[in-house]
């Protein structure tokens, strides 16, 4: 994995992302793999594969907020409102001082009524 970050940093995504899920076949128990492959999957715009990898973190460390905040994002990113609210509420009951999720609560909310008018 720490080959792949940098690649991800450094506009080599795609490269990245075939480290991520390298990694994730050799490892698939491990969380911040697919927390990994989660963000880079993100980054390239692909929210149901995201969402995905973000539920494949969650069901091997169900107790992990960060895996909840990136199943939202994954979630909000297709549209998905409702599901990316709850994936966060859930993130933050296990992490309720946790700023930047209160933050994208916040904005998941807003962009939320922004489509719905």
């Amino acid at each position: 994995m720490a080959q792949a970050n940098p690649r991800a940093a450094t506009g080599r995504l795609p490269e990245a992302l075939n480290v991520f899920r390298r990694t994730t076949v050799l490892a698939p128990g491990n969380g911040g793999a697919w927390r990994n492959l989660a963000t880079a999957l993100l980054e390239a715009h692909r929210f149901d594969e995201a969402a995905d990898a973000a539920r494949t973190a969650i069901a091997s460390h169900p107790n992990d907020p960060v895996a909840f905040d990136l199943l939202a994002h994954a979630l909000a990113g297709g549209g998905h409102w409702q599901d990316a609210r709850e994936a966060l509420q859930r993130g933050l009951a296990l992490d309720p001082g946790n700023p930047a999720m209160r933050a994208h609560l916040e904005r998941l909310l807003a962009a939320a009524r922004r489509t719905e008018r």
